[in-house]
């Protein structure tokens, strides 16, 4: 987060960090999303802790700002955690983890329910 922080200040820009969690108070999913001069970069969901979401957000959108990628495209996971909310189904999916793999171009995604694949 510090590196981020300090690439943003380095080059006038501008960097929000939101992070919203979902699920029980005792057990809450955290996202996360890093906002650099108005354009979404990293997004990242279903960290333990608001802190770990915060970082990794950092770290995916410093990777795309020193790689010269530009914003985020449309992200669905964001979506359907949105679509989980609003109808109050986070519980059904309560345990759940995502890992993003390969390229940008050909994304790897893996999604991991109550501990199993």
């Amino acid at each position: 987060m510090t590196i981020l922080n300090n690439h943003c200040a380095r080059n006038g820009l501008k960097l929000e960090v939101k992070a919203d969690s979902v699920g029980p108070p005792h057990s809450p999913s955290w996202s996360a999303q890093c906002t650099v001069d108005g354009k979404v970069y990293g997004t990242v969901s279903s960290m333990h802790k608001s802190k770990e979401a915060k970082e990794e957000a950092a770290r995916l959108t410093l990777d795309m700002l020193q790689a010269g990628e530009g914003p985020a495209k449309e992200r669905y996971l964001p979506i359907f955690n949105d679509h989980l909310r609003a109808n109050e189904m986070t519980h059904v999916f309560a345990d759940r983890r995502y890992e993003k793999g390969g390229s940008d171009h050909q994304p790897i995604w893996v999604a991991r329910f109550c501990g199993k694949y």
